[in-house]
């Protein structure tokens, strides 16, 4: 699979799991009996939620793709911990040097000022 097809595919079944996971939590808040206690409800309505969070990236990080440097096997993965303490994903290449996080090897040298 192409980088931009990866990347593509992650997008949208991220912005579909969200979406789907609150669905998810809503029908359940309707379907819960009105007796259920109140710490069941919250967490049966929270499972959906994370799940739709990260499901998409632990799904993808198991997909391989082609490189767009080299043409080698690149992988989708943890970088780092972004604001939060949120996992930051990065997609980058198992053969080369080629990546899309930041504070990579790959990324300091293409932007770093020459001098």
């Amino acid at each position: 699979m192409r980088y931009w097809v990866h990347a593509t595919v992650t997008g949208v079944f991220s912005i579909v799991a969200v979406i789907g996971g609150a669905v998810a939590a809503v029908v359940m808040a309707i379907a819960l009996p009105i007796d259920t206690p109140r710490v069941v409800g919250h967490i049966a309505m929270a499972v959906p939620v994370v799940l739709g969070f990260f499901l998409p990236s632990i799904i993808m990080t198991r997909v391989p793709f082609v490189c767009p440097k080299c043409g080698g096997r690149g992988k989708y993965g943890f970088a780092a911990f972004g604001n939060w303490f949120m996992p930051t994903y990065a997609w980058s290449c198992r053969d080369c040097d080629w990546s899309t996080y930041r504070w990579s090897a790959y990324y300091q040298r293409k932007y770093t000022r020459k001098m």
